[in-house]
């Protein structure tokens, strides 16, 4: 709403280029305000010229604010981890401009004075022990337990869009198993191919590669039956019609999702009409 104040009110214009928007033409005052939903973000002029009765103008350039959308962390849960083994997640964010960047952090989770776990800029948490027997290698060289981390992701390009998550972090004794994502006797370790079985309705996929929270498509369109991430850097879409397009779009997951998702950790996970869940 525009207020004025000082005469009466016979025309009222506003003038904007907004996606969302119109300009504003009115000689009804309870008019004189901008209604819509916006599209774009960004700082954008709005000029008001106001006649009152007795054909006075007065008019003023006013700038509108259009924030992002807030940025939210998307990844769910962290995967168990295992002593003295490798271990690496990498974290997804939504919203805002869709770039991200996250506070790079590492965590003393035994407070021996060293850094067992470590985010990257990127999002990527990962162990970051040295391995006596790999020095290639990074491992958690932590006792069994559950600790607590908390994570911040900032959008790109508005520094002030942040948001951060606290996860309980459980890492297991190596005898349960090895990799991380589920329970005990795990077999499936972080960046093993994972294979998603459709148990839905017909539907149809593309894969591609994971970049900064979107899935760049790499491959044709074909009917969806099963698929396998073979990488940790993959993903994929699915579409409700052989016409894979944005408006038929279903769902997209990354690697991650899936290992996240394979919770009794057989590399093996299922989608069924837009959601992924373990076998």
């Amino acid at each position: 709403v525009i207020n004025i104040s000082g005469g009466s009110i016979s025309r009222c214009k506003i003038t904007l280029n907004v996606n969302g928007f119109s300009n504003v033409d009115t000689t009804n005052p309870n008019d004189c305000k901008i209604t819509g939903t916006p599209t774009v973000y960004g700082t954008y002029p709005v000029t008001v010229e106001i006649t009152d009765t007795i054909g006075r103008t007065a008019s003023k350039t006013l700038n509108l604010v259009i924030q992002p959308n807030p940025v939210k962390i998307e990844t769910p849960s962290l995967p168990y981890g295992y002593e003295n083994q490798p271990y690496q997640v990498a974290l997804t964010a939504s919203g805002a401009t869709g770039s991200y960047i996250w506070t790079a952090k590492s965590w003393d989770l035994d407070n021996d004075g060293d850094a067992d776990l470590r985010l990257s800029s990127t999002g990527i948490l990962e162990a970051n022990q040295d391995n006596p027997s790999d020095p290639a290698t990074k491992v958690l060289d932590v006792p069994a337990g559950t600790y607590s981390i908390t994570v911040e992701v900032c959008d790109a390009n508005y520094a002030s869009e942040c948001t951060s998550k606290t996860y309980p972090f459980t890492v297991l004794s190596s005898s349960s198993g090895s990799g991380g994502g589920g329970g005990g006797n795990a077999t499936c370790s972080f960046g093993n191919p994972i294979t998603v079985q459709n148990q839905g309705g017909t539907r149809y996929t593309a894969q591609g590669i994971w970049i900064l929270g979107v899935c760049f498509l790499t491959s044709s369109c074909s009917q969806f039956t099963s698929i396998t991430l073979s990488s940790s850097s993959e993903c994929f879409a699915v579409y409700t019609s052989s016409r894979c397009r944005s408006r038929n779009l279903e769902a997209v997951y990354s690697y991650n999702d899936a290992f996240n998702t394979d919770s009794n950790s057989d590399c093996t996970v299922i989608y069924n009409n837009g959601s992924l869940n373990d076998n």
